[in-house]
């Protein structure tokens, strides 16, 4: 009986032990600078730091181990932590004579808390490992596990952490950093969400790195850059890959010419129109420091136009690491850098495009979203509230998490507590770059974890919870009424009614017409191509409601149709009587019900017969003129009674019918056939007349 006591304060013992056990926060083996390490020269040493931090009121515990086998001259290397700038620091240093010292450095004074002193038991040949370690209110310093000093723990200038040496023949082996950040914000769904994540395999990876993916909003067309491959540019380049079902990627090809150069490439965005690349780094002379950006747009032979410099108001960046996401929108820019006002590393940030093509002075996202590490690759989601971006400085599983925030309001610095996107996408490595397609169903990202090279690309099915709001990413064409051929041209995106504000934009394929818009829901919109008066002569309008947008959906838009000065086409008039055809009914309609322009079946099988007189004659041509009732405005009935002719035209020929034969005309409500004031008579009007334009 006399044990259980002893038993008891044993366990309590082990317990206490247990519970000074800090987790391992961050670890490097520097073999690649995945990390982003800035190496800088201090006073004669050659410094490594980036935003890493420990807390000042915590327990903490930073471990370095150096490589000084090479090292044939005097050298010294060490810790430095509570670290503000190179004017403020506490340091723990040793040199090849087996000595160590503790002191700080207040601007340019070096103060020391103890002047070199031997300990040449504890000091190895080849490699030597540094710890600085915090108990409650003591700072503990230790060689290679045994324990050299211990003083009162200081209050720190800063909170940075830092590693050098004094000569290039020390290599620096290992990092660690030891600290307990927190309870980690991670709902108990996503914790335990039992999907794993899928690497893209080979045709996307390489021994290389493999980084800083974007998508487009369809999910079809993926963009990253793959560092310092032998057969690229130099540095960084962009690579591309397309996708069908998105799921099956084609082999990432260089996109080569004018995107990729010498220094290091980026595409930051793709807009939803897939015809629109923000991208980053220098083309051309760079007029500015503050043009970081750059726009590039599709050709007409499907090739990408030379950059055009985009400015940033008042950027003040310091630093080479940034990293830029462009919304949506086109207008709302987010991205990740450091400047004069930042927390500590690297803070998110978000700038307005103007009406004078300048994004605005950067304001900063706030301290629920920033902290005193580095926040980095912000991703704002399709529905414009959704932000994406990795930490060191939140609670997380390894050294960099990923998170999602939702906005708040329209401030852009009120957001919800940043949730940890949980296990299977952040690991006790770095995990970084998320990414999302409109339909929010995947999260592309950046790991380290059982790559093929340093850094690859990975994609994950999102729990529910983790998705942006339900977003509508719509496709349409614009094109020309009278021969059909693609317009390359802007159309305008309108909210809510305010037509003063244009809220997105949206650019043709100038091979085919389409565009890509991706919406969110819970407003309506108006969308309005771009008006060019040397070359159209008419305003077409779309109006989308998707308050009531239950998830997330894909649809087709009508077809907008501008009308040429120009190149206006006025048939020939022709005489039906000296026709040398009389087999066919040419003054037959074909009628559509009310509003509509899709074909019935009554509609389908007149048209099969004029397929068939079609075949049977192939050198006539035939005039297909629309027409509706009075209902609606002038405008509206004109858009309507085009679309009915096209929809006539498309069946004509999708059924083998030459484009060339077919002559589309459109007259709306004037040429009425019978009275509309009577249901019957606004049916006869609602029609597609069929007209023999040119005899065999």
């Amino acid at each position: 009986m006399k044990v259980l006591p002893f038993l008891v304060i044993a366990l309590i013992t082990l317990n206490n032990i247990y519970a000074q056990e800090l987790p391992l926060w961050f670890e490097e083996d520097f073999k690649t600078n995945l990390n982003r390490w800035y190496e800088v020269e201090e006073y004669g040493h050659k410094v490594k730091h980036n935003a890493l931090y420990v807390h000042a009121d915590k327990d903490f515990r930073i471990t370095t181990s150096f490589d000084i086998k090479r090292l044939e001259n005097r050298g010294k290397y060490g810790i430095q932590w509570g670290r503000k700038n190179r004017y403020y620091y506490y340091f723990f240093e040793v040199n090849n004579n087996n000595e160590f010292q503790i002191g700080y450095r207040k601007q340019e004074d070096v103060n020391y808390l103890l002047r070199w002193k031997r300990q040449k038991k504890v000091f190895q040949k080849n490699e030597n490992t540094l710890e600085v370690k915090r108990v409650d209110e003591d700072l503990v310093f230790s060689i290679n596990g045994k324990k050299v000093y211990d003083i009162p723990f200081i209050d720190f200038f800063n909170s940075g952490v830092a590693i050098y040496h004094s000569h290039p023949q020390i290599k620096i082996n290992k990092f660690q950093l030891y600290q307990d950040m927190g309870i980690i914000n991670v709902s108990e769904e996503v914790e335990s969400y039992d999907v794993q994540k899928q690497n893209l395999g080979t045709n996307i990876n390489s021994k290389y790195i493999d980084k800083a993916p974007d998508i487009s909003p369809d999910g079809k067309s993926l963009y990253f850059i793959v560092e310092d491959h032998k057969e690229g540019f130099g540095g960084q380049d962009i690579y591309f890959s397309t996708s069908e079902d998105g799921e099956t990627w084609s082999k990432a090809q260089n996109i080569g010419r004018p995107l990729n150069n010498q220094i290091s490439n980026f595409v930051n965005a793709i807009m939803p129109d897939n015809n629109t690349l923000m991208v980053i780094n220098a083309y051309g002379k760079r007029q500015d420091p503050d043009e970081i950006l750059a726009f590039t747009h599709r050709t007409k032979d499907g090739s990408w136009s030379y950059p055009k410099s985009a400015r940033i108001n008042q950027c003040r960046k310091i630093g080479n690491w940034v990293s830029f996401h462009l919304g949506p929108d086109g207008k709302t820019l987010v991205f990740s850098m450091l400047r004069p006002d930042s927390r500590g590393g690297r803070d998110v940030y978000v700038s307005f495009l103007q009406n004078n093509g300048i994004f605005s002075t950067p304001r900063n996202l706030g301290n629920t979203v920033n902290t005193t590490g580095n926040e980095h690759s912000p991703f704002l989601a399709a529905d414009g509230k959704t932000l994406y971006f990795d930490s060191e400085g939140h609670p997380g599983y390894g050294g960099r998490d990923i998170f999602v925030t939702r906005r708040l309001d329209d401030t852009w610095t009120n957001w919800s507590k940043p949730e940890n996107l949980g296990p299977k996408i952040n690991s006790k490595g770095s995990d970084e770059g998320l990414i999302v397609p409109a339909s929010g169903a995947y999260a592309y990202f950046v790991s380290d974890e059982n790559s093929y090279g340093g850094l690859d690309i990975y994609r994950l099915r999102l729990p529910q919870e983790l998705r942006p709001q339900p977003t509508a990413l719509l496709t349409g064409q614009v094109h020309y009424i009278s021969d059909r051929m693609p317009i390359e041209t802007t159309l305008r995106v309108y909210k809510n009614g305010n037509m003063k504000e244009v809220f997105a934009r949206a650019r043709t394929n100038p091979q085919t017409g389409q565009y890509k818009l991706a919406l969110a829901g819970g407003d309506q919109y108006t969308v309005i191509a771009n008006y060019n008066a040397a070359r159209e002569n008419l305003l077409d309008t779309l109006n989308i409601d998707l308050s009531n947008l239950p998830k997330y959906e894909e649809q087709e838009l009508d077809t907008i149709f501008l009308k040429r000065i120009s190149k206006k086409i006025t048939p020939p008039k022709t005489d039906p009587k000296t026709l040398n055809v009389t087999t066919w009914e040419y003054n037959d309609n074909i009628n559509f019900d009310v509003d509509k322009y899709n074909l019935r079946q009554d509609a389908v099988e007149r048209l099969d017969a004029a397929l068939r007189f079609l075949q049977k004659h192939p050198t006539v041509q035939l005039e297909i003129i629309g027409h509706t009732d009075s209902d609606g405005d002038f405008e509206y009935n004109w858009q309507l009674a085009t679309r009915r002719s096209y929809a006539v035209i498309n069946y004509l020929i999708e059924n083998g019918i030459d484009p060339s034969r077919l002559i589309q005309r459109g007259f709306g409500e004037s040429r009425p056939v019978s009275d509309n004031e009577t249901t019957e008579g606004r049916a006869d009007n609602r029609r597609v007349e069929l007209r023999v334009f040119r005899k065999e």
